[in-house]
């Protein structure tokens, strides 16, 4: 496997890039990973209410800032969620691009 687990706390410093931190309401946080070069980082979560996985990845763009890749919920299993984090974190591949400017009012 290319991605290696990390800690919870470690995890925590990188969601700080979050819109609302490391902060996942009401879902329960499951395991934490990263690639072993740290471009990528990402969680896996479980939904006690609708007992479905989910997982968020956060990778590195040109700037080397951490974007949040849009998250995959709805996951039967916890490998299932393994999997699709490993697919989002796309390790390996050039970094993420630049944010494009958005337009004035």
């Amino acid at each position: 496997m290319r991605l290696a687990p990390i800690s919870q706390r470690q995890f925590a410093v990188y969601a700080i890039s979050l819109p609302k931190g490391p902060n996942f309401g009401p879902l329960e946080e499951v395991s934490w990973w990263a690639d072993e070069r740290r471009q990528a980082v990402g969680l896996i979560t479980f939904d006690p209410r609708s007992r479905d996985f989910g997982c968020l990845a956060l990778r590195r763009d040109v700037d080397h800032r951490f974007r949040v890749i849009p998250a995959a919920n709805g996951l039967s299993s916890l490998d299932a969620a393994l999997k699709a984090l490993e697919k989002q974190m796309r390790i390996g591949e050039p970094p993420e691009p630049r944010p494009s400017a958005r337009p004035g009012p």
